[in-house]
């Protein structure tokens, strides 16, 4: 559980309940609430209790109660201050040492040769690599960003000598960590700049949405589309170049080994604060407050907002607000935003994720650059009819909100490309009576992703839905439906320019058949929890831009794929939970030779 320097003592504690794995109501709790309640869910059981990243003696004396009831547990601290770790005896201490000359090289040669197979330093190199590895004395962070950095840049001499001379212009100027991730930003395009500075907005440790973060960089105009590709695939593109220059971390990754959460190390983003500070881009308020605000700032952001801003937000004129993100605001009065966006006339950016708003205010209405709403889990009840006048809203994310109904002229603005809700009722006679789509029209003659759960009556697929979007549909999640006996080739037919296909939960024939030029644009097929199946046949010629290959939960399937090592293209292959036979199955027919050309293998 990260602590880091912008704790709050119920804070911790609510988190702490909840990585125990309570799973009551917990927002009215205070302080000796949530203690006593940490005592009585911890009693009996062992647990290891790991405390990251804390900063001061006074985080760990302020919880340590919560744990007086629970003798078999541990707790291990994290800590870069000395005062910190003199809590624990010196027996109970490890002091982490640099890393040595040998394991500092080995771990810079993985990361700056990434691609090649034994991650071998070439010998013209040698020299000049190890006096960059010299000059990161042993630090992990400083190796890898360099090495990241190294790794996008020709492999000569003269490059990386140059490269030397600018670290240590830089080391000139600053520590070691932020010399050379000062090396490391100024070393993106100022496309990627701008969305690792937007990174910074996010509070120390918080899990970033890789969805969420998306929509947003699309909606700051950071990311357009390229070379035919949507400006989705582009910022995931350009989120993954992050991830990868070890800008950005990943926090955590879906079923199919998606990132879904990131973060930023707290390092990093104390450089992208102070940069953003610099050039004006943006402020973020950790501790709730809105003291010390540029009345210029563009993009402002705080987390968990409290009385105090409500008393002063009148007070606030912020004429060139472009981004507000507010997030888990104790406090967030209608007034207070009516303030803000009656002064704020080019805000582009509204997110009031986990805020304590209850409504939206009709002048919001008036906002004409608005690209971007995000109200999930907050308590808001309605959207005002002005929505309306929106007619650049881009991404309107209303998920587990109390809205239940939409105002009729949502359907008039003709930009909306992410209206992000729980649910859309449709309502049959009975309920075994399958969901009809026949009058279900998006006005949008682009509509590239569609998820559907659920029954569907026959000739579904000939319907407007599909009928009037067989171009343009690129990604398509079907789950509990049931498409006859060969769902693959009945989609085959109707979907030919699908690159992402998801089946899960639904029956058909206990062979499933990939016909020749089936999917030819397709690179990801997942095939979940279809219980009928027990061989899948994949004819020479079909899916030949495969790259990625997820077959899971299918109980009854028994044997390999047949064909399977004719996908050329395929980078990712997954064979998880089947019949308790294929893996012998597997072995017998020497798959492990045959699907050497594929770079991840999982069974």
């Amino acid at each position: 559980m990260a602590v880091s320097q912008t704790y709050t003592v119920d804070a911790l504690l609510k988190k702490l309940l909840r990585k125990v794995g309570y799973k009551g109501e917990i927002d009215k709790m205070d302080v000796y609430d949530l203690k006593e309640e940490i005592n009585r869910v911890l009693k009996d059981r062992k647990c290891l209790i790991v405390l990251d990243d804390v900063w001061d003696q006074e985080a760990y004396f302020k919880i340590c109660d919560a744990f007086q009831s629970n003798q078999q547990s541990r707790v291990i601290i994290t800590t870069r201050k000395n005062h910190v770790a003199a809590l624990a005896s010196s027996a109970c201490r490890l002091d982490l040492q640099p890393l040595d000359g040998n394991q500092a090289f080995d771990l810079f040669c993985r990361r700056a040769f990434y691609s090649t197979k034994d991650h071998e330093c070439p010998s013209e190199l040698v020299e000049v690599a190890a006096s960059i590895v010299d000059r990161c004395q042993g630090l992990p962070l400083a190796i890898v960003s360099i090495g990241s950095l190294l790794s996008s840049r020709p492999r000569t001499h003269y490059v990386w000598n140059q490269t030397y001379k600018q670290l240590r212009s830089e080391l000139s100027k600053n520590n070691n960590i932020r010399a050379i991730l000062n090396m490391s930003y100024h070393d993106l395009s100022g496309e990627l700049r701008n969305c690792f500075l937007y990174c910074s907005l996010f509070p120390e440790d918080y899990p970033i949405s890789r969805e969420s973060l998306v929509r947003l960089w699309i909606a700051e105009g950071f990311v357009l589309s390229k070379e035919n590709n949507t400006p989705e695939v582009v910022a995931e593109g350009n989120l993954m170049e992050l991830i990868y220059r070890n800008m950005l971390q990943i926090k955590e990754n879906d079923e199919l080994g998606r990132v879904t959460t990131c973060t930023m190390h707290d390092i990093v983003r104390d450089l992208a604060l102070s940069i953003a500070k610099e050039e004006k881009f943006g402020s973020a308020n950790d501790f709730g407050t809105m003291v010390q605000i540029n009345k210029d700032v563009r993009r402002l952001s705080s987390y968990e907002w409290n009385d105090s801003v409500a008393a002063t937000a009148p007070k606030f004129k912020l004429p060139r607000l472009r981004t507000l993100v507010s997030l888990g605001a104790i406090s967030f009065p209608t007034y207070m935003l009516d303030s803000i966006l009656s002064e704020s006339s080019y805000l582009t950016v509204l997110e009031l994720q986990d805020s304590e708003i209850t409504q939206l205010p009709k002048s919001i209405g008036n906002m004409f650059n608005l690209r971007y709403i995000g109200l999930r889990r907050t308590k808001v009840k309605s959207l005002p009819d002005s929505i309306e006048k929106l007619s650049n809203l881009y991404t309107l994310d209303i998920k587990q909100t109390k809205i239940e109904k939409l105002p009729r002229g949502v359907a008039k603005i003709k930009k909306l490309r992410h209206l992000l809700a729980d649910s859309l009722l449709l309502s049959a006679r009975d309920e075994n009576e399958p969901l009809c789509f026949e009058a279900l029209q998006p006005m949008s003659k682009e509509l590239h992703r569609l998820i559907i759960r659920g029954q569907w009556a026959k000739g579904t697929l000939d319907y407007p839905i599909f009928r009037s979007h067989t171009t343009h549909l690129k990604y398509l999640a079907l789950s509990s439906c049931n498409l006859g006996e060969d769902p693959l080739g009945m989609l085959a037919s109707h979907l030919s320019n699908l690159t992402y296909l998801r089946l899960n939960n639904m029956h058909s024939s206990k062979t499933l058949v990939l016909d020749a030029e089936a999917f030819p644009h397709l690179k990801t097929l997942v095939l979940m929890h279809m219980p009928d199946v027990n061989q899948i046949n994949i004819t020479d010629g079909a899916l030949p831009c495969i790259e990625g290959l997820y077959i899971v939960s299918l109980w009854k399937l028994d044997k390999v794929p047949q064909g399977i090592e004719s996908l050329a293209s395929l980078k990712k292959l997954w064979l998880k939970d089947l019949h308790k036979d294929f893996k012998t199955q597997w072995k017998g027919d020497g798959m492990h030779q045959k699907m050497l050309h594929v770079a991840e293998v999982r069974i």
